[in-house]
C-alpha cells in the first residue's frame, strides 16, 4: 500500500492547479479592465455625472471634475484618441444678424416666382381697367387673394353674377383653374340687417354669393369640385368700421383665397 501511494500524483498538485487556475482568472480580469470600450466608459461617465451632480466630464483621460474640484478616476482606454474641441466666439462677434434676406415674408422665401406670377396673371385676366381698379388681388399669409366689392359682382340685394363682371370673373376662373391649391370663396356683408322671402339674413346672402361664384369656376373653368370651398361670414370678418358708408361698402365683398403651398385634397 505504501509503494501505491508513493507512486502516484502527489496530493499538493491539486492545490497548485487551482491556485493557477485562480491566477489566469485574475489576469483575464485585469485584462478586461485594461481594455474598457470608450463608448463604455463614456456612459459610465454619465451615469456618474447624473447620480453625483457632476459639472463636467473630460473625455481625455477620464477626469471629473466637481464644483471645481477635480477627482481622478484612473480610467484610461488603450483606444481613446484626443478630441480637438472647437471654441466659437459669442453670440456678440459673430455679427449682426439682421439682413435683407430676413425681412422678406417668409412665404416669399420659399417660391417668390410662383406666386408673383400667378398675381400678374391674373391682373392680365382682367382686361376693364374700371373694373381692375376695383378688384385687389395679392399675396396673404402664402395665399393668393382676390377681393372684389359687391358692387361690381352682385346687383344689390342678390346673388346674380352682374352681366358687366360675369366675362371678367370667366376669365379669371381660366386662369384660377391653372394654379395649384384648395379654393375658399368666401361672402362677406355689412352690419344692416336683411330678411327677405329669398334671405332670411345676411348668413344666407354671403353664402349664396359665395356659391354663385363657385359655379363659374366649376361649371366654366372646369375646376374640380373637391378643390373649392364656399364660406358665408355675413358681417363677422369687418375690413372697415360699418359706422360710415364708406366702411360698410368695403365690407361688402367677395374674396377667392388661392391655397397654393396647400396639398389639393382627393
Amino acid at each position: 500500500m505504501a509503494e501505491d501511494e508513493g507512486e502516484g500524483v502527489p496530493t499538493w498538485i491539486v492545490t497548485f492547479a487551482d491556485l493557477m487556475a485562480l491566477l489566469l482568472c485574475m489576469f483575464v480580469l485585469l485584462l478586461s479592465f485594461a481594455s474598457m470600450d470608450i463608448n463604455r466608459y463614456r456612459s459610465i461617465a454619465d451615469s456618474m455625472k447624473e447620480a453625483f451632480g457632476v459639472t463636467l466630464v473630460s473625455k481625455l483621460a477620464g477626469v471629473i471634475e466637481k464644483e471645481g474640484d477635480i477627482a481622478r478616476k484612473n480610467i484610461r482606454s488603450r483606444t481613446a484618441k484626443p478630441i480637438v474641441q472647437l471654441e466659437l466666439p459669442p453670440a456678440e462677434a459673430q455679427g449682426p444678424k439682421d439682413t435683407e434676406a430676413e425681412k422678406i415674408p417668409k412665404t416669399l422665401k420659399k417660391g417668390p416666382d410662383k406666386i408673383i406670377d400667378a398675381v400678374e396673371q391674373l391682373r392680365k385676366a382682367i382686361p376693364d381697367q374700371k373694373i381692375s381698379d376695383a378688384i385687389s388681388i395679392e399675396e396673404q399669409d402664402g395665399d393668393i387673394v382676390l377681393r372684389f366689392p359687391d358692387k361690381t359682382a352682385f346687383p344689390p340685394g342678390t346673388d346674380g353674377i352682374a352681366k358687366s363682371f360675369l366675362p371678367t370673373l370667366r376669365n379669371l376662373a381660366e386662369k384660377i383653374a391653372g394654379l395649384e391649391g384648395q379654393i375658399i370663396v368666401s361672402g362677406h356683408t355689412d352690419n344692416v340687417p336683411i330678411n327677405t322671402a329669398r334671405y332670411r339674413s345676411n348668413w344666407d346672402l354671403s353664402t349664396a354669393r359665395a356659391v354663385s361664384v363657385i359655379h363659374i369656376l366649376v361649371q366654366h373653368a372646369g375646376i374640380d369640385v373637391s378643390r373649392v370651398t364656399a364660406q358665408g361670414y355675413a358681417d363677422s370678418r369687418p375690413l372697415a368700421s360699418n359706422d360710415t358708408p364708406e366702411g360698410r361698402a368695403k365690407n361688402r365683398r367677395i374674396e377667392i383665397a388661392i391655397q397654393v403651398n396647400k396639398p389639393i385634397q382627393n
